[in-house]
C-alpha cells in the first residue's frame, strides 16, 4: 500500500515538458530514477565520445511501476551555451531522428517494480556527423510526453588543451578557492578571429550549474591562446564529498545510522550530517560526486538492486531565506523541490527523504544562488587542498559557421 502511494504521488508531481531556451540535464516525470550516463564501460565519467571513432556513450536509467512503456528518444543539436543550434537533426544525425528504446528489462526479486531502460550513442540508427553539444530527449511514444532530457557531448579532436590548478593569485583567495591556467593549441584550425571564434567551458566535478565560460586568453599567436585566469576561472574549492553506503539493508554500511526492512520500500536512517564549513579539512579518497548502482546479494544490480527510502537530517539552526539542497551526480544537481530540504523544529535539522536505489552515493550540501548558481560555502566550508575534477571544453565556430564545433577537451584532478 505505502508503495503505491509513494508512485502515486510521484505520478502527482508530473510536470509537463516545456521548450527550453537553454537545455539542461532534466527529469520530467517523477516515476524516471536513477539516470546514468557515461563512456560504455566506465561507472563514472562525463557522458562524451569522441567524433567516429570514439567509446560510445551509455545512458541508463529506471522507470518505476509495473507496466513497461514504449519510449522513444531524438538528439537535439546545441549550440557552445545549451540553446538550440540553428540545424535540424538531420544536419547533425547520419541515421533517423527518431528512434525507438529497444533494450530494457523488467526488475526481478525486488520490492519496487521497474523497468530499465539502456541506450548506447553512436548506434545503427543513429550516428554522429558533428561535433559538438547534444541534448536526447526520452519520450513516451503513447502520448508524446518528455520524461528526460540529457546533455552529451562529441569531440574532433583538433586542439591540444594544457591545464594546471594552481593556488589563486589573489591573496584572499589563497586558502579557500582554486584557480585554473591553462593553453589551447588549436593547430590547423584556421581562425580568423580567436577572441570571436573560440569559445572556453570549464567545470568543476561535472557541474554545469557553477560552469565558467566567457573566458579571454591574455594573447593569442600562431593559433595558440594562452589563459592566465587569476580572475575569470577561479573556483571555490569546497570539500571532499559526504558519502553513504546502501548496497544491502542487512546491516548499517557506512554513513547509515539503522535500517528498518520490515516496510515496503525499506527505511534506510542516514547518519546525521553536521555542517562542515567551520572544519578543519580531511582529505578522504572521492569520485566527486559519483554514485554507483551495486547490491551484494546479486551480480545483477541493474534489475536486481531494489530501492529504499533514506531519510537524511542536516543539523543546523534555520538558515534565513536560504533553500539547502543535496547535491550530487544522482540528482543531477537538480534544484528542484526532489532535493531540497526542509527545516524541521523538532529536530532541529533539515531532513529530506529520497527513493534511492541499492548502491554507493557521494552528495554535498548546497544552497541556490539567484542565478541558479550552487554555493557550497554554508554548509561545507572550502579549502584549497580539497581533491577536484576539471574539465575544459574548447568549442570553435568560423565566421560563416552555423554551429559550434567541440574541439578539444582537457579533463584532470587538482591534487593528483
Amino acid at each position: 500500500m505505502r508503495l503505491s502511494l509513494i508512485i502515486c504521488f510521484f505520478i502527482l508531481s508530473y510536470s509537463l515538458f516545456a521548450e527550453e531556451s537553454i537545455w539542461k540535464d532534466r527529469i520530467y516525470d517523477p516515476k524516471i530514477k536513477t539516470i546514468k550516463c557515461t563512456q560504455a564501460g566506465l561507472d563514472a565519467s562525463l557522458a562524451i565520445t569522441t567524433l567516429n571513432t570514439g567509446v560510445p556513450i551509455d545512458l541508463e536509467f529506471d522507470d518505476l511501476g509495473t507496466d513497461t512503456r514504449a519510449l522513444r528518444y531524438n538528439l537535439i543539436p546545441c549550440n557552445w551555451d545549451w540553446t538550440s543550434a540553428s540545424l535540424n537533426a538531420y544536419d547533425c544525425i547520419d541515421g533517423f531522428a527518431e528512434n525507438s528504446i529497444n533494450n530494457y528489462q523488467r526488475s526481478f526479486n525486488t520490492e519496487t517494480p521497474y523497468t530499465h531502460y539502456t541506450i548506447s550513442f553512436p548506434n545503427e540508427q543513429c550516428k554522429f556527423k558533428k561535433s559538438g553539444n547534444y541534448i536526447i530527449q526520452i519520450k513516451d511514444f503513447d502520448n508524446g510526453n518528455v520524461l528526460l532530457t540529457k546533455r552529451l557531448l562529441v569531440v574532433d579532436a583538433q586542439a591540444a588543451v594544457v591545464a594546471q590548478c594552481i593556488r589563486p593569485r589573489n591573496n584572499s583567495l589563497l586558502k579557500t578557492h582554486q584557480e585554473i591556467d591553462f593553453t589551447v593549441n588549436a593547430g590547423g584550425v584556421n581562425m580568423a578571429n580567436p577572441m570571436e571564434d573560440i569559445k572556453v567551458v570549464i567545470l568543476q566535478n561535472q557541474i554545469w550549474a557553477n560552469a565558467i565560460a566567457n573566458i579571454q586568453p591574455i594573447y593569442f599567436n600562431d593559433n595558440i591562446l594562452k589563459y592566465n585566469c587569476d580572475v575569470d576561472a577561479v573556483f571555490p574549492a569546497g570539500k571532499e564529498f559526504r558519502r553513504i553506503d546502501i548496497r544491502t539493508i542487512r546491516f548499517a554500511g557506512m554513513g547509515v545510522q539503522r535500517n528498518d526492512n520490515t516496510t515496503t520500500p525499506a527505511n534506510v536512517y542516514i547518519q546525521t550530517d553536521p555542517c562542515r564549513a567551520n572544519m578543519n579539512y580531511v582529505f578522504n579518497k572521492d569520485y566527486n560526486g559519483e554514485f554507483y548502482i551495486e547490491k551484494q546479494e546479486t551480480n545483477n544490480p541493474a534489475t536486481e538492486a531494489d530501492y529504499v527510502l533514506a531519510h537524511f537530517h542536516y543539523a543546523s539552526e534555520q538558515l534565513n531565506d536560504a533553500k539547502l539542497f543535496w547535491c550530487g551526480q544522482a540528482s543531477q544537481y537538480d534544484l528542484s523541490k526532489d532535493f531540497q530540504f526542509t527545516y524541521n523544529p523538532a529536530t532541529k535539522g533539515y531532513d529530506l527523504d529520497l527513493f534511492l536505489k541499492n548502491g554507493y552515493y557521494e552528495y554535498l550540501i548546497g544552497t541556490a544562488g539567484g542565478d541558479g548558481r550552487l554555493d557550497f560555502a554554508t554548509a561545507e566550508g572550502n579549502w584549497y587542498e580539497a581533491e577536484n575534477e576539471y574539465t575544459i571544453l574548447v568549442y570553435y565556430r568560423s565566421f560563416s559557421g552555423r554551429y559550434d564545433q567541440l574541439i578539444g577537451v582537457n579533463n584532470f584532478h587538482s591534487m593528483r
